[in-house]
């Protein structure tokens, strides 16, 4: 028997915007300032990004990145991660801190599709090392179908039952 759970994969987009970061700690002890970025993953998605904000603790950013998500049981087993750098032309790059969104609150049926506020940026050593605001929201591709009154709006199912929420209206054949 088929399990039906395996059908029923829905695919979404995961909307990020990093707005800003405030409270950050000196890391360049010559200018007393940073020069922050963050860099953002989710599950095996690959790495994205924000530009370098240049010699300040308090760097603003507002760059917003798309992840499309094929299936939505991602969004409940992996966090979203979100790494703040200090970048240096010179040596590597340091940690600031990372920031772990867990993405379950947008997940429930009565749960707003979004959040967004200032999430501290944790480093396990040091501790809290300033706040990172940040919106997330998710955006689930809907099962809707245009052309339901017209042939193309036929659903075909390969199962021994009428996957809920669909009802049979009429039949037509064996």
């Amino acid at each position: 028997m088929t399990n039906l759970a395996n059908f029923f994969v829905m695919p979404c987009i995961l909307k990020i915007r990093i707005e800003a970061a405030r409270g950050l700690p000196i890391i360049d002890r010559t200018s007393e300032l940073a020069d922050a970025y963050v860099e953002v993953r989710f599950g095996e998605l690959g790495v994205q990004r924000t530009r370098v904000c240049r010699k300040t603790l308090d760097p603003v950013w507002k760059q917003d990145f798309r992840l499309e998500v094929g299936d939505d049981t991602l969004l409940q087993d992996e966090p979203l991660e979100l790494k703040v750098f200090d970048y240096d032309a010179v040596t590597a790059d340091d940690a600031v801190g990372t920031v772990m969104i867990d993405l379950n609150p947008l997940l429930s049926p009565d749960a707003p599709n979004q959040m967004a506020g200032w999430f501290p940026i944790y480093d396990t050593i040091r501790g809290a090392r300033g706040e990172l605001f940040v919106q997330v929201k998710v955006d689930f591709f809907e099962n809707i179908n245009p052309f339901r009154d017209s042939s193309a709006g036929v659903h075909f199912f390969s199962s021994n039952r009428i996957p809920y929420p669909y009802k049979v209206q009429s039949s037509t054949g064996c």
